[in-house]
């Protein structure tokens, strides 16, 4: 702004020495000049404006290429052409932007240190869980030892949603979709909590279906197993509190082709219709969860994530003291019907 304020002194100067001419038309020349001056100079500005905002929005949309491609920075310390409060703004964000990146790149550092070593601990605490399970099994007390490996398998369940939450925002490079039985499946997940439903003396009535489903059967099953797993809990918790009572669980399929639900349904205690809206919050226990003292609110919250980057839907009804019954959407994972 100096430099063009001084331009135009000038031009005005040397016309005014013109005395041949007119004063006014000394006046209207010197006038048309420094519009002609700024106008360029305007342009100019402009010009470098709409460069400097096209780089911004390709960085905006390059995102994370930031960390790796320092050529903004490099540019905007090049770029010192202009005039010096300018050129000390531009160097003066370079300053911050990089400092900003070296903290990123130290945090994502640490982060994976961090992440490395979870893994790590969750492979390893495999081993001793399994230790344990083979000296519970040598137990002479057969129901101490019963009791025991419900709690060796509490302990599995921990370690595979610890290992679930780690690879969730990278699930989509473990995906193995695959055709799969449902009912073969869902009897492994079975299975698999026997011991809980034998401890919890909780009645299971599994019905026939011969649904077959395109989906990763592991992360399929954990999602079952995690569901299934509170019903038997909040089943439990209320043949505890009540006496006389049966606890039974019942799984089916239900629904018309393209519109096929796998449905959970207990006669538990149920779940307040204030804590509906956010059984699925991670970390959200509810009226339940702070009576039983050991909930985390991990489960539902993993469940519905892993389900929602399957394409399959979740949906959950309960009423207090009467019923829970939870539906896994199978329409979503190409049902195909004998």
């Amino acid at each position: 702004m100096i430099s063009l304020s001084l331009l135009n002194g000038l031009c005005f100067l040397v016309i005014l020495l013109l005395g041949h001419l007119e004063l006014w038309n000394q006046l209207l020349y010197a006038f048309l000049l420094s519009m002609s001056l700024c106008l360029m100079a305007g342009f100019l500005d402009g010009v470098n404006y709409v460069r400097a905002r096209r780089l911004l929005e390709q960085k905006k949309l390059a995102g994370a290429s930031l960390l790796e491609d320092r050529e903004w920075l490099e540019e905007l310390q090049d770029r010192r052409d202009g005039d010096s409060l300018q050129a000390d703004l531009e160097l003066l964000l370079a300053n911050v932007w990089e400092g900003t990146l070296e903290r990123l790149e130290e945090y994502q550092r640490a982060s994976k240190e961090q992440m490395d070593y979870y893994v790590m601990w969750t492979h390893q605490i495999k081993t001793p869980i399994a230790a344990l399970r083979l000296l519970v099994d040598g137990l002479p007390d057969p129901k101490l030892a019963f009791r025991l490996r419900e709690e060796c398998l509490r302990m599995e369940q921990y370690v595979e949603m610890v290992l679930c939450y780690q690879r969730l925002e990278t699930m989509g490079q473990d995906l193995e979709v695959a055709s799969c039985k449902l009912r073969e499946m869902v009897s492994e997940v079975v299975k698999k909590l026997s011991v809980s439903f034998i401890n919890s003396a909780i009645h299971l009535e599994l019905e026939d279906f011969e649904d077959e489903i395109l989906t990763d059967e592991k992360w399929f099953a954990f999602c079952v197993e995690q569901l299934l797993s509170n019903s038997i809990k909040y089943t439990a918790q209320k043949k505890r509190m009540t006496e006389e009572f049966e606890g039974e669980i019942n799984i089916h399929v239900e629904g018309d082709e393209g519109d096929r639900w796998l449905v959970i349904e207990d006669n538990g205690i149920g779940i307040r219709a204030q804590d509906l809206p956010r059984v699925f919050e991670r970390g959200f226990t509810g009226f339940n969860g702070r009576a039983d003292k050991k909930a985390t609110g991990i489960g539902l919250f993993l469940t519905k994530k892993i389900l929602n980057k399957m394409g399959n839907q979740i949906r959950l009804e309960s009423e207090v003291g009467t019923y829970t019954r939870v539906g896994i959407s199978l329409y979503a994972s190409q049902t195909i019907k004998d």
